[in-house]
């Protein structure tokens, strides 16, 4: 089996780009992480790739990424307070 390449869109590069920057960080901390790992790098690069490919999905991700931005940020932003 060979490497197989495909046409990176934007997405596609910036979620390898998030992917390679995780790995980057865990292989401080555990070196030989990303040698070890490479299949499984790969297996999300690919998973990524197939969600970004997927107009539901790209607007799934983004309702997530917007609830856990309003849960967090929320309370910051509320005009009452929780007792009102």
């Amino acid at each position: 089996m060979g490497t197989e390449e495909y046409e990176k869109k934007l997405l596609d590069r910036v979620s390898d780009a998030i992917i390679d920057g995780i790995a980057n960080i865990i292989e401080k901390v555990r070196p030989g992480y990303k040698k070890k790992n490479k299949a499984k790098i790969d297996e999300r690069k690919l998973m990524f790739y197939a969600l970004n490919r997927s107009p539901a999905g790209v607007v799934g991700l983004f309702l997530v990424i917007l609830f856990i931005f309003f849960g967090i940020f929320g309370p910051y932003v509320a005009r009452y307070p929780y007792n009102y």
